[in-house]
Order: C-alpha cells, then sequence, then structure tokens
C-alpha cells in the first residue's frame, strides 16, 4: 500500500477483491475479506480500499459472480461513485486461497487480462498477492503466469523461505528507486540465514526441474480427483495449489479428522472447501497413494 502510494501520489483508493487474505497487519487486514475474525477486533481499519466480488466459475451458488459481471460492476463503480483517478492499485490473488482456492477465470474470457487492461487503461497499478501461490506451487514461478499477464508489483514469501522466515515485494528497477533510502524496511529484513535458504531454494527448485514436475504431476492429480469426485466435489487448482469443494463444512471437517487418522494432513480453506499443498518435491508415489487414500475417505464420509 505504501509503495502504491509513493507511486500513485494523490490517488488515495484501493480496489481489493472478496475473499481475498492479504495478511494479518492492519494494512493487510484491511485489504482482506477472506474471514471475519480478521477484522472484527481491529476497526476502525485503513480508509480507501473498496471491494469487488472475485469471480467464480466453478460452483452453482456463484454462477452470477462470472468474470463479465464483475467487470461490469467495476466500470460501473468507475462510472457512478469511484473515479478510476481516484484508484492507486488493484491488488489480487491470481489463486484466491483463503478465499477457497479459486482460481480467476482463464475463459470464457482471460479475467486478469481484462484487469490488466483496465488498470493500463487508468494508470492503476496492478498489484498480485504470490505469498501462497508464488516460488513453482502452481507449476510457474508465479500464480499469474498463467495468464499471460505482467504485473506491476508481485509479493512472495511462504516458499521462498522452505519453512524459514522471509518475504518481499518485487517491481521493476524503475518504480523501485522511486523509494527513497530508510522510507521502507523492517527489523529482521535482509536476515543472512533466511536469505541462504531462500537462494538455495531457488537453486534446487531449477536443479531438480520442479516446475514442469509440479505442473505435470499437479494436473495428472487434478483430473484425477475429478474424474473420482464428479458427483461429491468440485475440483480446481494449477499444481499442487488443489481446491476440493464438498458440500458442506461439516463434510469438511469429517474428512480432515479421517485424513488425519491416516497421516495425511489437509486445512480448510473457503466455505466449504479442503486445500492440498504437497512439497514440490513429493515423490510421485507417495503423493498418488495419499489421493486414493483421500479420495477413499471422502467417498466414505
Amino acid at each position: 500500500m505504501k509503495f502504491a502510494r509513493r507511486l500513485n501520489p494523490g490517488r488515495p483508493n484501493l480496489i481489493a477483491f472478496k475473499g481475498s487474505f492479504h495478511g494479518r497487519t492492519i494494512g493487510g487486514t484491511s485489504l482482506s475479506s477472506s474471514k471475519e475474525v480478521h477484522r472484527k477486533f481491529y476497526d476502525p481499519l485503513l480508509p480507501g480500499v473498496n471491494f469487488v466480488e472475485f469471480p467464480n466459475c466453478y460452483t452453482g451458488k456463484y454462477k452470477e459472480h462470472s468474470a463479465e459481471r464483475v467487470l461490469e460492476t467495476l466500470e460501473q463503480m468507475f462510472k457512478s461513485y469511484l473515479s478510476p483517478d481516484s484508484i492507486s492499485a488493484m491488488i489480487i490473488e491470481a489463486m484466491q486461497g483463503e478465499g477457497g482456492y479459486l482460481p480467476a477465470p482463464l475463459k470464457p474470457i482471460n479475467f486478469l487480462k481484462e484487469l490488466r487492461n483496465i488498470c493500463d487503461k487508468h494508470k492503476i497499478l496492478l498489484i498480485c498477492d504470490e505469498v501462497q501461490s508464488g516460488i513453482g506451487r502452481t507449476g510457474k514461478w508465479f500464480s499469474i503466469n498463467h495468464y499471460d499477464v505482467v504485473p506491476d508489483v508481485i509479493t512472495i514469501a511462504k516458499g521462498l523461505g522452505n519453512g524459514l522466515p522471509i518475504g518481499g515485494f518485487c517491481a521493476s528497477h524503475e518504480r523501485m528507486s522511486t523509494m527513497p533510502p530508510a522510507s521502507h524496511g523492517s527489523t529482521f529484513g535482509g536476515n543472512p540465514v533466511s536469505c541462504a535458504a531462500a537462494y538455495k531454494t531457488l537453486e534446487v527448485i531449477e536443479r531438480d526441474n520442479l516446475l514442469d514436475y509440479v505442473f505435470k504431476t499437479g494436473s495428472e492429480i487434478i483430473d484425477h480427483l475429478a474424474k473420482e469426485l464428479s458427483t461429491q466435489a468440485n475440483v480446481r487448482g494449477f499444481g499442487f495449489m488443489i481446491g476440493i469443494e464438498l458440500e458442506s463444512k461439516e463434510k469438511v471437517e469429517k474428512v480432515k479428522d479421517e485424513c488425519f487418522k491416516e497421516n495425511i494432513l489437509i486445512l480448510p480453506t473457503g466455505e466449504k472447501a479442503i486445500r492440498l499443498l504437497p512439497p514440490l518435491n513429493i515423490e510421485k508415489a507417495l503423493l498418488t497413494n495419499s489421493i486414493d487414500k483421500l479420495i477413499n475417505i471422502i467417498k466414505k464420509v
């Protein structure tokens, strides 16, 4: 938010998407709307954040939240009460994490490409939050790479340190150079141990060709899950970032408990979905065996 307002001075407003999660600081919380507990105790949050629906073409309940409808809503906002000249940035997850592992639609229209066009037209920065989905998780370095779109800013963390604490944001050298020395930083920023871990993580991903492995194996797993659970669940995702939406939150909890008994760790996300996040270098035999156990549990429960 600081960077966006630095690059677009005099534009106090931002656009974020419902179901999003961008962190637990006051700034990150102000941009998030995935769970009530993240926001309810911390009012007043920062002003100037405007939410629009995240397009959902995966479940019948949300058919009205098509990519076309969301884009129409944006244009209507611009015409009626929120001048695009007042907006410094839009921030989005190409694949929502806490919102239910929902990828932005690619068909019938490429939603992120349309957002890119809107941002270019109005000189609005496009920020992509890749904290959960980046660093090879979806079979590409960043989830937005699936959409053939280049954002103005990318945020990164989780997978970068492979368990050690490190995070950051990336932009062009020209844009980053607009931040004066000492205008931004953190107490433990640049920690040498975390930086060494991040460097080695990137090295191993390239050395072991993990992007191709994750994309191809993940595609096979997603197809297998969709076929086996065609009447029980909605399956979506890229690579090793897979969402399985079930019929109820109660069923999600039962599946989670049964999986734990089989030494399989899963985590709920969204209203009634589970997320699968296997290690990028997991052995294929172990992964397929775990997936088959999960399928049997879902069918049984």
